[in-house]
């Protein structure tokens, strides 16, 4: 059995924290959390009124309405998904 491999490119924002990608743009990304790092699917940013781009991710709310939230852990690095990927 062969293993696939893809060329994904992080972006660290530790050493460049204005490497972002653009608005809506489907990504994964690298949190710290308080124990360890975990990369998450389906994630975007957005920009708030305030002009700073957040980080969000689609959730189920109430009724099954599936509403933006934001991530709320650090964002230590994204990437592009490798194809073939499919969000949402």
């Amino acid at each position: 059995m062969a293993l696939l491999t893809t060329d994904v490119q992080w972006h660290d924002l530790r050493i460049d924290p204005d490497d972002l990608p653009g608005e809506g743009e489907p990504i994964i990304v690298t949190v710290q959390t308080f124990m360890n790092r975990q990369t998450w699917l389906d994630v975007f940013t957005k920009e708030e009124s305030s002009g700073e781009m957040m980080f969000y991710t689609k959730v189920m709310g109430e009724y099954g309405k599936i509403e933006d939230q934001a991530l709320w852990y650090p964002v230590i690095a994204w990437a592009y998904p490798p194809a073939p990927y499919e969000f949402f």
